[in-house]
């Protein structure tokens, strides 16, 4: 069959949006097999689509069957996909190259970076167990909602100028032993590396540390709005983060570091942003369309248990700090002409495994396809209608499609969307 109806996987993670406030749970009753209904009083975080381990999608029809396992059966359907190495923990069964997600968050997610190929290797290797991937792990979000999160450096002359205008935040960095020589190195030569060892000071220091400094600081924001934080670059941007995650996270060094070293993305609905390997990140709140290379790999260094962080010395060594505007993490798009009516999207992804497009509403069906290789593909909005096959022998297949259906369409092949759907899918169309 060259277009498969799937179930996904629901991940409950705490910081999900609960209940019904989170589009991962209303997708259930279409997108996930013997879902029980919607638990109000539960976290909703992640729908999985994809063939990861951690998570693997399911046919539909036969619920007993993971779709690595059918393709396994049945390799061509990967088409050009097929050159990429097996990259998680189940060699004898294939793989599409890239997890597909809908991620909803109604907290930051814990501070992390995801390991380039050269350090999931040898995280691997080291730790198997915990790291069971040797793949790296860049990724997109493109937003459903408005949404805000964390991603990469800011330019280190608006973080310099941030800190020095909250003067709790300068005498703690002064009075610290650990962070005093990091924080006087950046003043006198501004360079990425001098900002990341900062960076790693800061988040090895014990919520001790910065309880009194995150108190007086959020004491002042509360009584005096951006007024407190002075000509701080964006004061008012500053304030309402420096609010929202000590309210989530309490005096978790992660609060300072996010708020005054990290850009924060501000994303409309359909605008997109990327996170290359290595970067550090943490998602804020809102809904996304999440894709990412192969892999369940991540060092979480902030928000959340110091036993469950990971070790700080190791992100700080391996880090990428290239300091940039927010606006050099935006996604470019165009209209993808593997589609026929000219209104869908595709995002300019600056990575080899996976591309994404977003289909908009419409009173005509759109036509996908054909690709290289696999598409992953599902239903946003709360429309329903029909999702078929286009040509050949299997043509006359027809899948009856609502808000959370998953389909798999191999590669090539071409499928029509339903009239009035929004539709997200994952594909790789490569050599």
């Amino acid at each position: 069959m060259a277009l498969l109806r799937l179930h996904g996987k629901i991940q409950n993670y705490p910081w999900g949006r609960d209940g019904s406030d989170s589009l991962a749970a209303l997708m259930g009753a279409n997108g996930v097999a013997d879902f029980p209904g919607i638990d109000e009083s539960k976290p909703y975080a992640e729908l999985w689509m994809g063939t990861h381990p951690n998570g693997p999608a399911t046919l539909a029809d036969e619920p007993s069957k993971s779709l690595s396992q059918h393709l396994s059966e049945n390799r061509h359907l990967l088409g050009a996909a097929q050159r990429f190495p097996v990259v998680v923990s189940e060699p004898t069964d294939a793989h599409v190259p890239f997890l597909f997600k809908i991620l909803t968050c109604k907290q930051a997610l814990p501070l992390q970076i995801h390991p380039s190929k050269d350090l999931a290797a040898k995280l691997h290797e080291e730790d198997p167990e915990q790291f069971k991937d040797v793949n790296h792990k860049p990724e997109i979000a493109v937003a459903i909602t408005d949404f805000k999160g964390f991603a990469g450096f800011r330019p280190i002359d608006r973080t310099l100028a941030s800190i020095k205008a909250v003067p709790e935040v300068a005498e703690l960095f002064e009075r610290e032993a650990s962070v005093k020589g990091h924080y006087a190195a950046l003043q006198s030569d501004a360079t990425p590396d001098n900002l990341r060892q900062l960076f790693g000071a800061v988040l090895a220091l014990p919520s001790s540390a910065t309880e009194a400094t995150v108190r007086e600081v959020i004491k002042r924001v509360k009584a005096d709005g951006a007024e407190a934080l002075g000509d701080a670059p964006d004061a008012d941007v500053l304030a309402m983060v420096l609010e929202k995650l000590e309210s989530q996270y309490g005096s978790d060094p992660a609060v300072l570091v996010a708020s005054l070293f990290m850009n924060l993305m501000q994303l409309k609905a359909g605008e997109g942003a990327y996170v290359p390997a290595d970067e550090a990140h943490a998602w804020l709140e809102g809904t996304i369309v999440e894709l990412m290379a192969a892999s369940d790999n991540v060092l979480n260094v902030g928000f959340m248990d110091d036993d469950e962080k990971n070790s700080v010395a190791l992100v700080t060594r391996v880090l990428s700090c290239t300091p940039r505007p927010a606006d050099g993490f935006r996604l470019e798009t165009h209209a993808w002409d593997k589609a026929s009516s000219g209104k869908t999207i595709a995002f300019d992804t600056p990575f080899e495994e996976f591309a994404m497009c977003q289909t908009p509403r419409m009173d005509v069906h759109e036509e996908i396809g054909p690709l290289s290789g696999p598409l992953i593909g599902v239903v946003t909005s709360d429309t329903k209608s029909v999702i078929e096959l286009v040509g050949g022998k299997d043509a006359a297949q027809t899948i009856e499609s609502g808000r959370g259906t998953i389909v798999f369409l191999a590669a090539g092949h071409k499928m029509r969307v339903g009239p009035g759907q929004e539709f997200s899918a994952a594909y790789y169309d490569g050599e």
